[in-house]
Order: structure tokens, then C-alpha cells, then sequence
């Protein structure tokens, strides 16, 4: 093999984990780019689906052969827009390339979830990568596999995995969000932002991020601050840390971090008498969760409300449904919410 077949191979293997770096994200999809794929990934996959097939009793399911078969075509199915990795005119050799490697991801993260092969450690792998992106103009809050919440900047990017394994939890964004950690004493929680990362065990911070400048505020717990050759802060509530990145330098300040936070996340948070079906419109793109009135005529009604935008979504439904004297439920995958409640009198 050739060293960037291995070097694909073992990025492959951490992208599939859900542990892989932005920095060896980007440069997996370099040599992917580049060409370097070729036959490598689909030797993977099919090495890997045969050693899961010899460890598996004939009797245990359908046939293997055809479960495969119809993994490779849902993979197939899929339509990928690179035009978001690279924003530069692409060639049709490049994408062709780009295309059959982007199937074989599919299908192995699709493989992962239909039988959950065990990984070196022996841990069952469904650890697959999730991305979330946000629209341009949109902020999202999201649940992360541990319970932390996340509230993801407008055109930010967060990558995670579906599942944290037992002994860290990583994620990599590119752009800003504001992170409150669940304490978890046995697995740090780390982010990556290019070449710096911020560790925590429990506690809520602001990161933002470019490819010049990282900046962490803490507004509760305590946070370190490395760039892979040393420490450059540990920082305590109201403490801030702005890192330079092409000089090296880092400058660590006071702040309100409060005030900090919430100067973007509460944005159009704020409700002064708007109607309640324009604000659910509001909560169901930011939380990702389809949201329905049983009686029409309750999203009618106006509301007045102030929220910062770190709220989850049921302390933000709680306090919407008690102004208007309503009830809420959700559905059992958590992916829609019902609201009833008598009209405005």
C-alpha cells in the first residue's frame, strides 16, 4: 500500500469513530480531492463488511450479501453538494472522484448504524460523524449525544459524533457558539478550532473562532486553553482569552462573559407583542423541531417574553405556554411539539 492509502485508511477509521480533528477532516477530503481515493475506501469497505459477515451466524438476519447490496444503493441515493467544501469552480474529474469516495462515507456510516461493528477497542462503533450547519441568517440549538447544549452562531459549523465513546468527548467547530458542558469527571470535554483546543469537564463558555483569532469566554466553571504545544490559559468565570494564531500570541482579559454571550445568542429572542405562531415558527427553526397548534386559533394570540437564547427548548415552551395559559407535548422522537390552549378572549 501506499503511504496515502494508509494515511486514508487511518483517517477513514477516525472518521467512521466519529474522533477525527477538523485539521484531519480537511485533510482527508484533500486526498479524497486529489484523487488519492481511488479503490482504498472501497477495499475498506468491503474488508470491513466481511470480517463483521465471518463473525456473524448465518442465521442471525437476512442475507448479508443483500443487506450490503442495498447499503451501497441508499449511498448511491444520496446527493452531495461539495460546492460547501471547496468555493472555487470544481472540475467534473474532481467530482466524479469526490462523488464515488462521498458514497463509500455514506455507506459505511449506514453499515455502522445497521450493525454496529465493534471498532479495535472492542466498543460497538456507532460513533459516526454528525455536522450540523447553520444557515447564514439562523442561530440553532442543539442537544449533544452527552446532554450539553449548544447554541451554534449563524453560519458556524459544529462537527460531533452520533455518540461519545467512554473516555473523552470531541467536537470541532469552525465559527462561534456557546457551549454549557454536562459534568462528566471521567471524560473531558474538548473542542477543536483549528490548531487550538479547549478543554473542560463541566461548565458553559462562549468559543469563536476564525483562522486568525480564537477567542474563549467563560461565564461558569473553569476552562484550559492549549494549541498542542502548551497551555496558553486556564481561565476562570469572567475570564477571556484572545489568541492570535499566525503570531502565536495570546492575551487573556476580564470580561462581563455574561453580557458577552447574550449579546448574539438572544437574538430574535426578544418577543414584544408578536403573535404566537410567528414565534413558533421562530423556536421550531432555531431548535430543529416541528411545532403545530391544535387550536388554530391560539397562534393567534399575542405574546410579550424575553429569552437570553441559552435556554433549552422546553424551558422556552414552559414559559410560552404558561403566559398563554396553554399545555404543550412532544412526540415520542422528540422531533415535534403540539401546542392546545383555548384562543385569545
Amino acid at each position: 500500500m501506499t503511504f496515502h492509502s494508509i494515511r486514508l485508511e487511518d483517517l477513514f477509521d477516525k472518521y467512521v469513530r466519529g474522533t477525527i480533528t477538523a485539521e484531519e477532516f480537511n485533510e482527508f477530503w484533500r486526498l479524497v480531492q486529489e484523487g488519492q481515493a481511488d479503490g482504498t475506501l472501497s477495499a475498506k469497505l468491503t474488508r470491513l463488511w466481511q470480517e463483521w459477515a465471518d463473525k456473524t451466524p448465518q442465521d442471525a438476519g437476512p442475507d448479508k450479501s443483500k443487506v450490503f447490496s442495498r447499503i451501497m444503493e441508499k449511498g448511491k441515493e444520496r446527493e452531495i453538494d461539495f460546492e460547501k467544501f471547496r468555493p472555487v469552480p470544481l472540475i467534473r474529474r474532481w467530482r466524479v472522484a469526490a462523488a464515488a469516495a462521498a458514497v463509500l462515507v455514506i455507506a459505511i456510516g449506514l453499515y455502522l448504524l445497521f450493525t454496529g461493528h465493534p471498532d479495535r477497542a472492542g466498543h460497538t462503533a456507532t460513533q459516526y460523524a454528525v455536522q450540523t450547519i447553520t444557515h447564514p441568517d439562523y442561530i440553532r440549538n442543539i442537544v449533544l449525544p452527552d446532554g450539553s447544549t449548544v447554541v451554534l452562531h449563524a453560519g458556524s459549523t459544529l462537527d460531533y459524533p452520533a455518540g461519545f465513546p467512554d473516555s473523552s468527548r470531541e467536537v470541532s467547530l469552525q465559527g462561534e457558539a456557546y457551549f454549557d458542558v454536562r459534568h462528566d469527571n471521567k471524560r473531558p470535554f474538548i473542542i477543536h478550532t483549528g490548531k487550538v483546543r479547549t478543554i473542560v469537564l463541566g461548565t458553559a463558555f462562549n468559543i469563536s473562532s476564525d483562522s486568525n483569532r480564537v477567542t474563549v469566554s467563560v461565564t461558569g466553571g473553569k476552562v484550559r486553553v492549549e494549541n498542542g504545544r502548551k497551555v496558553l490559559a486556564e481561565l476562570a468565570p469572567n475570564q477571556q482569552i484572545v489568541y492570535n494564531v499566525p503570531q502565536d500570541e495570546a492575551e487573556q482579559r476580564t470580561v462581563n462573559a455574561e453580557r458577552l454571550v447574550t449579546n448574539w445568542t438572544k437574538k430574535d429572542m426578544v418577543f414584544d407583542g408578536d403573535d404566537f405562531g410567528s414565534i413558533a415558527e421562530t423556536i421550531s427553526q432555531r431548535y430543529g423541531v416541528a411545532i403545530r397548534f391544535r387550536n388554530p386559533e391560539l397562534a393567534r394570540c399575542l405574546i410579550v417574553a424575553s429569552f437570553s437564547g441559552t435556554e433549552t427548548l422546553e424551558n422556552v415552551l414552559e414559559t410560552l405556554c404558561t403566559i398563554r395559559n396553554a399545555s404543550y407535548t412532544r412526540s415520542q422522537d422528540d422531533k415535534a411539539v403540539e401546542i392546545d390552549g383555548k384562543g385569545c378572549e
